[in-house]
């Protein structure tokens, strides 16, 4: 098996069938990082567009993909066990969901899985967490900019949202 480079490796086109029957075709790359080896998330993180293609109607949404990776990990140093933030990002927007917080996407479906041959570590965990698309700006790159009192305002606008 010729060896992927983690830059060469590309989901799109993929497709994801899910428990409960439906299926998602991955589609671009929005965002791509790679956490530090000293990093508790030590892995890959992208953010892929998607579209839901069973059952009808089509739904467009992202999908969050979290996966061990290390381009000197063999498949006997791969690990099925999630990184205490990956677990933690989950249950913070499954409970969102549940609370109908309206100024985060809506969770649509969570599924984790075990790497196979042609992804960044065989035998590793990866973790799909697919959510509505919503219109706008994301604040990742932009919230540590903002002044305090700029950061204090996007606080009380998602407490409010929350609540």
């Amino acid at each position: 098996m010729e060896h992927l480079f983690l830059e060469e490796l590309s989901l799109e086109g993929k497709l994801a069938k899910l428990v409960d029957g439906s299926d998602w075709k991955l589609e671009d790359r929005i965002s791509q990082h790679f956490y530090p080896p000293k990093s508790e998330l030590y892995g890959v993180r992208q953010v892929d567009s998607c579209v839901r293609v069973e059952p009808a109607p089509r739904l467009e949404a992202i999908v969050k993909i979290h996966a061990q990776s290390r381009p000197q990990i063999r498949s006997g140093e791969a690990t099925t066990k999630l990184p205490f933030p990956t677990i933690m990002e989950c249950e913070a927007l499954e409970l969102l969901t549940k609370k109908g917080c309206s100024c985060t996407p809506k969770v649509l479906h969570l599924a984790s899985d075990i790497q196979d041959e042609d992804t960044w570590v065989p035998g590793g965990y990866i973790v799909y967490i697919f959510m509505e698309k919503l219109p706008g700006t994301s604040l990742r790159n932009f919230f540590e900019r903002f002044d305090r009192t700029q950061r204090d305002k996007v606080r009380a606008a998602f407490r409010a949202a929350f609540m």
